[in-house]
């Protein structure tokens, strides 16, 4: 094989191994896409029952105060459930992110007579950061 053909598939080989590392990079994520993945993983596990999953995105000072035990028991005798919820928007400003969620809920017996009420609500979320992770702040 010639030189003028060896240094051309060698240049052909280096371009397509460079094309193909390029296609695994990538983008960053915004913080705003960051703390909505976030928030609709937190409303999710909420929504599927996961109460172990969803305390895990509540601040460390609420989980320090609030027992996990205490706080599954909460929500799973709570006549509210959420049957669904979607991300609206995420607008972050000086080290605070809020988050509008879109939730479906249903209450159980809400009246005599009344068997259940359905409903949807738009609900604000407050994440901070800590130790580089964003976490849910419980309001209530």
């Amino acid at each position: 094989m010639n030189n003028k053909l060896a240094t051309r598939i060698a240049a052909g080989l280096l371009l397509t191994a460079g094309l193909t590392a390029c296609g695994d990079v990538k983008p960053s994520l915004t913080l705003e896409e960051r703390v909505g993945q976030r928030a609709q993983a937190r409303v999710d596990a909420m929504v599927s029952g996961d109460y172990k999953t969803a305390y895990n995105y509540y601040t460390p000072g609420y989980r320090s105060t609030v027992a996990q035990e205490d706080f599954i028991v909460r929500f799973k005798v709570s006549k509210v459930k959420w049957t669904g919820a979607r991300l609206a928007d995420v607008n972050c400003t000086d080290g605070v992110c809020n988050a509008r969620m879109d939730v479906d809920y249903f209450v159980d017996e809400p009246l005599r007579g009344v068997s259940e009420f359905r409903n949807t609500r738009r609900i604000g979320e407050t994440w901070i950061q800590v130790d580089d992770e964003w976490y849910f702040v419980d309001e209530s």
